[in-house]
C-alpha cells in the first residue's frame, strides 16, 4: 500500500468512525503518539516462568508513566495513546486504547502464560488496532506523531510462515505487507507506524527479519532481558521528540 493509498484508505475509514463512539484520546493540545504492545503469553512463557517478569514488565511501564518522575516521562505522558495486544492460543486486546494520562498499573490485566503462539493473530489484531487509531485522530484533525508496534516474543508463530501452506503462508504475506504499508511516508513526511520484534530465547531471530521491515527492526534480548527491553522501548519513545 503506497503512502497516498494508506492516506486515502485512513480518511475513508475515518469517515465511517465518525458515526461510532470515538476511541479514548489524551490531550488533543499536543501530538499523540499511538503506541501497542502485542505480547507473546504463550505456554512457553509459563515454563520459562517468565510470564512472571512479563507481567511485572506490562506493570512497571504503566507505573514510570504514572508517576512520571522526570521531564522524558512526563512528556511521554502528556503524548502517549496505549493499548496491549496479547496472544497465545489466539490473540485478544487485553487492554484498550488508554491515553497515558489515565495509565496506571492496577489497570494492566495479569497474563496467564498457555497455547500455542498465534504471532499471526495478535499481529493482525496489533495492525488493526494501529490502523483504527490513526484513522480516529484523521477523523478527528488530531496531529500524530509515527506510532510503534512492539511484537515482544520467545517464540515462533505457529499459525503462520513465509512457506509452510496456503493458509499459514497467506496469512505471512498478508501480515508482512499491512505491518511495511506502515512503514511508508505519510503526507507530513514522516512513516505511519514502526514495528519492532522484541526476541528472546527461542524466537527465531532469521525468521522475524524476513517478518521486519528491516532486519534490524529485530531486537535481541537473549534470554529474556526485560530490564533491556524496558530501557529500549523508554528510549525509542523519547528519541521520538527529538
Amino acid at each position: 500500500m503506497t503512502d497516498n493509498l494508506m492516506d486515502r484508505f485512513l480518511e475513508e475509514l475515518g469517515k465511517e468512525l465518525k458515526n461510532k463512539p470515538t476511541l479514548p484520546v489524551g490531550d488533543p493540545s499536543v501530538d499523540r503518539l499511538p503506541v501497542v504492545f502485542v505480547i507473546d503469553h504463550s505456554d512457553s512463557t509459563r515454563e520459562s516462568g517468565d510470564i512472571v517478569q512479563i507481567n511485572e514488565f506490562l506493570k512497571r511501564f504503566a507505573d514510570s508513566v504514572c508517576h512520571a518522575t522526570n521531564e522524558g516521562w512526563k512528556r511521554i505522558r502528556q503524548h502517549l495513546d496505549f493499548c496491549i495486544v496479547g496472544y497465545s492460543e489466539g490473540a485478544a486486546e487485553v487492554l484498550g486504547w488508554t491515553p497515558g494520562s489515565e495509565l496506571s498499573a492496577p489497570k494492566i490485566p495479569t497474563l496467564v502464560g498457555s497455547g500455542r503462539t498465534a504471532m499471526g493473530a495478535g499481529l493482525e489484531l496489533a495492525s488493526n488496532a494501529m490502523m483504527r487509531r490513526l484513522a480516529d485522530y484523521r477523523a478527528r484533525s488530531l496531529p500524530c506523531y509515527r506510532g510503534y508496534i512492539f511484537n515482544i516474543t520467545d517464540g515462533n508463530p505457529t499459525d503462520m510462515a513465509p512457506a509452510d501452506g496456503a493458509d499459514a503462508s497467506s496469512k505471512w504475506s498478508r501480515i508482512k505487507r499491512v505491518l511495511d504499508s506502515f512503514e511508508t511516508k505519510s503526507s507530513t513526511g514522516t512513516a505511519y507506524a514502526q514495528t519492532f520484534h522484541m526476541a528472546s530465547r527461542k524466537a527465531n531471530r532469521e525468521l522475524l527479519g524476513l517478518l521486519a521491515f528491516d532486519p534490524s527492526r529485530v531486537i535481541d534480548l537473549e534470554q529474556a532481558n526485560f530490564d533491556e527491553l524496558f530501557e529500549f522501548i523508554r528510549v525509542s519513545l523519547l528519541m521520538t521528540f527529538e
